[in-house]
């Protein structure tokens, strides 16, 4: 059985993240494996991205499954060897790119053009993350780039302990082209807390992201089944109890219940404790499991 823990707090909905568009560079590596670097990028509505190919062949960065056709997107050929760079190529609206090099097919690539209202930007830059603190809510993505002069790493975890493994960026290069951005990385926040990290490299740069719960259904369902990777069809269990503490109501039902979470206890029934024996108004705090 697997069992997953999201602890919801409705909290008022924040401000969304604000930040200047930026030039986002992915390069290509050398042979005799060739790649993009990162292979997967995730940016905002409103950012560009420039391919910089530092192989010793031509590339190209084309929209588009490999083995389909082209989407017509875009078509930067050819991306000249030896440091060539491509022009800029604007991502205006949300949504998720596959592209990959039509001169060779099993180099593949994805970017994910995330919404402001979801996403947050660190920037590691003089040898600290900026903001030190950044607050988002469950399901938000929180994106850190690069733009010191050194590579770093985005490691979770103490920089006096161990790393807990909830994310690694691995190294995170500096960037090799003035104005432009290094390495990037993103990671997806699917449960509330206070979360730890810092520098692989450098322990005194570290920093934290607080994860505040879902503030509608439509987050909670989606924080579900982020954390449980699933359809939302596994069962779910729903407690609460006054700001978060018992004595606690149990409803039992599965994720995709959660859509119509008024009908989710009459439609399923309830186990509830001597005090608390009617499904009360939306509380402070839920605690979710999904088994």
């Amino acid at each position: 059985m697997k069992l997953s823990t999201i602890a919801v707090s409705m909290l008022g909905l924040l401000l969304a993240s604000t930040s200047w568009p930026a030039t986002v560079l992915v390069q290509i590596t050398k042979a005799p494996n060739p790649m993009f670097d990162p292979m997967e990028l995730s940016i905002q509505e409103g950012d560009s991205v420039v391919w910089l190919n530092k192989d010793t062949a031509n590339h190209t960065s084309t929209s588009g499954a490999p083995w389909g056709t082209p989407d017509g997107s875009w078509n930067l050929t050819p991306i000249a060897k030896n440091g060539g760079m491509s022009p800029s190529q604007f991502f205006a609206t949300a949504g998720d790119h596959p592209y990959y090099c039509d001169f060779h097919s099993n180099m593949v690539g994805m970017i994910h053009v995330l919404p402001a209202a979801t996403s947050k930007i660190v920037t590691i830059t003089g040898m600290a993350f900026s903001p030190a603190d950044v607050v988002v809510d469950v399901g938000d993505t929180v994106i850190w780039r690069n733009e010191d002069s050194m590579d770093h790493t985005t490691t979770s975890g103490s920089p006096w302990g161990t790393p807990d493994a909830k994310w690694d960026s691995k190294n995170m290069w500096k960037p090799p082209v003035a104005g432009m951005t290094g390495a990037s990385f993103a990671h997806t926040f699917a449960a509330s807390g206070s979360y730890p990290y810092y520098c692989d490299y450098h322990s005194n740069m570290s920093a934290v992201v607080t994860v505040n719960g879902a503030t509608s259904t439509a987050q909670i369902l989606k924080a579900v089944k982020q954390v449980d990777g699933t359809d939302g069809k596994d069962n779910v269990v729903l407690s609460w109890g006054p700001g978060g503490s018992g004595p606690y109501q149990v409803l039992r039902g599965t994720a995709a219940d959660l859509s119509d979470l008024a009908a989710f206890g009459p439609a399923l029934g309830t186990t509830t404790s001597s005090d608390a024996d009617a499904v009360p108004p939306p509380p402070s705090r839920y605690n979710y499991q999904v088994q």
